[in-house]
């Protein structure tokens, strides 16, 4: 896809499955998690991948919505989103975590992301794209 496809264009090749989101290295692109529920579509979480100044590195934001949380959804985001990380040429990716956020430091630290910074609010962990995910 290029940037100038049309909607149109885009809205097919995804229903075709010829799409390959995200393969501009140097765009911020977001993937938004939904599945059927009770009342229509049920947003469940969403990752957000931009890539970072400095060495071929991107950022990786992940959020999952607070009813949806400990069942899995982030571990299957961070499935999706690190071969195309990968696949965009990042060898590794930066993910923040709030401090208080427990849950998210055991997720990103048992996939073996190593601690960059510590803040006082927030601390970052570096992620290898290739990191294996089960």
């Amino acid at each position: 896809m290029e940037s100038g496809d049309s909607i149109e264009t885009i809205v097919q090749s995804l229903l075709a499955g010829t799409a390959v989101p995200g393969t501009d290295p140097g765009m911020t692109c977001e993937w938004w998690w939904v599945e059927p529920g009770e009342e229509g579509l049920e947003y469940i979480g969403r990752v957000v991948l931009q890539p970072e100044p400095g060495p071929r590195e991107g950022h990786l934001h992940v959020a999952v919505r607070p009813s949806r949380r400990r069942q899995g959804h982030g571990t299957r985001l961070l499935e999706a989103a690190l071969p195309i990380a990968a696949g965009r040429g990042f060898p590794s990716v930066v993910l923040a975590c709030p401090r208080h956020n427990e849950p998210a430091r055991r997720l990103v630290l048992g996939l073996g992301a190593t601690p960059l910074s510590r803040g006082s609010a927030v601390d970052r962990f570096n992620l290898s794209a290739q990191a294996v995910v089960r």
